[in-house]
């Protein structure tokens, strides 16, 4: 059996009789240094990671321009100086030394990417408060970090040149996502739809009860669930809407796994209800064109 490194050190310090208090000092000064080196690494992998991936994009944006019409290559250029911004920004972030907000007099600390994006945040609030232009969020989703005007005006820009080509949606680049991504995103689109026809049919499906045992209640618990599902079928109509506008992008605007996460928190919490008990009275505001009429 493996012995682990603490249970060794122990044994030593028992061997040559050191107190309780002096090793418990002995194990915070070791293994917190040790901890402390792991976190700066977990960190360190943190906006490695990030670089990776936007450099892999930028690779294959570069490569991927000699193969579009002459007319929009421009673009290409223009998205690529976005790109290797984002990568100049996380660099710099990756390399910065913030005040310690355990002690803010001592030595500045290292960045990490979750204060980065919590002093981005606070930023963001800021402009949004004072009616400037928003700022980038430079979260872990490296898109965040590129000025969301540029970002806008990027994918403007490419949806002009490609209506101007003729080109149709479906054979279109778009700024900040991937192959991959735009796939997951569809697969993820169409589950939700699958689940809507199913929970359709099973609604549709679900006998009354006979009258007089509650047929009243099993109307409106339809009727809510359906409600329901109308509603995330809508939100899932507009998001690929606003994906085709550009007004959304799919990594920065990604479609939520959790059905009800389309819903909205009031409609979300009266499903929720409905579901823990079925039996339960059920608030018939906004449903009256779920309702039977006969």
């Amino acid at each position: 059996m493996k012995v682990s490194l603490q249970t060794k050190l122990r044994r030593a310090l028992d061997r040559r009789d050191i107190p309780p208090h002096a090793q418990r000092e002995v194990f915070n000064a070791v293994f917190f240094r040790l901890s402390a080196e792991n976190v700066a690494i977990k960190e360190e992998a943190a906006f490695n990671a990030l670089l990776s991936e936007v450099r892999a994009h930028r690779r294959s944006v570069r490569s991927n321009k000699l193969k579009v019409d002459p007319a929009i290559r421009h673009l290409y250029d223009e998205y690529v100086v976005l790109v290797e911004g984002a990568i100049a920004d996380i660099e710099g972030a990756a390399v910065m030394l913030l005040k310690n907000p355990d002690d803010p007099t001592g030595p500045r600390v290292p960045a990490t990417l979750a204060r980065i994006t919590e002093m981005a945040a606070r930023r963001a609030k800021h402009a949004k408060d004072t009616h400037l232009p928003p700022t980038p969020l430079c979260n872990a989703s490296w898109p965040s970090w590129v000025d969301p005007t540029a970002r806008r005006n990027i994918i403007d820009a490419f949806d002009v040149a490609y209506t101007q080509l003729g080109r149709t949606r479906g054979r279109r680049f778009i700024p900040f996502t991937t192959t991959s991504l735009v796939s997951a995103t569809n697969r993820q689109i169409i589950r939700h739809r699958k689940f809507i026809e199913s929970q359709r049919a099973a609604l549709a499906a679900t006998p009354a009860p006979a009258a007089g045992t509650g047929n009243s209640n099993h109307d409106l618990y339809r009727a809510l669930h359906l409600c329901a599902l109308r509603m995330a079928e809508l939100w899932l109509d507009g998001y690929e809407r606003d994906i085709k506008k550009g007004f959304k992008n799919m990594r920065t605007d990604p479609v939520p796994v959790n059905f009800r996460h389309l819903l909205t928190n009031e409609l979300r919490a009266r499903v929720r209800a409905s579901v823990a008990d079925p039996t339960a009275p059920i608030d018939p505001t906004g449903l009256a064109s779920f309702i039977p009429t006969t």
